[in-house]
């Protein structure tokens, strides 16, 4: 028996839930969905964020819902290298983000530093992928399908109004929340860039906010920048 191809695997996970509701899925690998019950989804949005870990700037997340895609057909070879954002090379990622922004429903949520600040890192991840879900839901034409939201990660988004999944590993599992992944660090990526030339001796166009030994070293001598968060530790350890 043929084996199926990643992105075969990644589509299934997504139509299973769609077609039979979680019912159907019942392994050990997919405990989690136990708590989803009936109705059936007509429409399921990914959702997953990047930037969490990051020294500086916002966090942002991307929320995507995937139009049906049959793995054997031309588009869906195209998209064939479907996976968790950070499996791919940047040019993997550009590539990849295209196609599915010439093909998806998908928003953006952001959540600035001094949100960060202001409410812990894990809140902030919360909103920025609620802020998302929301935008991407306006762009529906029609408000009347049955939404349920695969939210990468253990936690629900307490103030989102719908149903709603929090998957483990979810960008591994789930082609809505890979697609998601995917498009959140090419958009944070290339804010990161724009705000490399704003704030230059921090190399962000390279470790894109990440505390990179060379970050932390420029902190050490520049001192923290207006886009720094202030409730991390920015510096090199000694």
């Amino acid at each position: 028996m043929k084996r199926p191809t990643q992105l075969a695997a990644l589509l299934d996970f997504d139509r299973e839930l769609k077609t039979n509701g979680a019912n159907a899925l019942t392994t050990e690998r997919h405990q989690q969905l136990s708590l989803f019950s009936s109705p059936k989804p007509s429409l399921l949005v990914g959702v997953d964020e990047v930037g969490r870990g990051c020294l500086a700037g916002p966090v942002m997340a991307g929320a995507v819902i995937l139009p049906e895609i049959e793995p054997d057909s031309d588009f869906g070879k195209q998209l064939s290298a479907l996976r968790d954002s950070k499996q791919l090379t940047a040019n993997q990622r550009e590539k990849l983000a295209c196609l599915i922004k010439s093909c998806a429903l998908y928003a953006f949520g952001t959540v600035s530093h001094e949100e960060i600040d202001q409410l812990n890192i894990l809140q902030a991840s919360l909103l920025a992928m609620e802020r998302a879900v929301l935008q991407v839901l306006r762009s529906i034409p029609h408000k009347t399908h049955d939404v349920v939201v695969l939210v990468d990660g253990k936690k629900p988004l307490k103030d989102l109004p719908m149903r709603q999944i929090p998957i483990t590993m979810g960008d591994t599992l789930s082609a809505s929340i890979a697609a998601a992944s995917i498009v959140a660090k090419v958009e944070r990526d290339k804010l990161m860039l724009e705000l490399a030339t704003q704030f230059p001796g921090y190399h962000l166009e390279k470790n894109k906010g990440y505390p990179s030994k060379e970050h932390r070293d420029a902190v050490s001598v520049l001192g923290m920048s207006s886009i720094h968060r202030r409730s991390f530790y920015c510096h090199s350890s000694v």
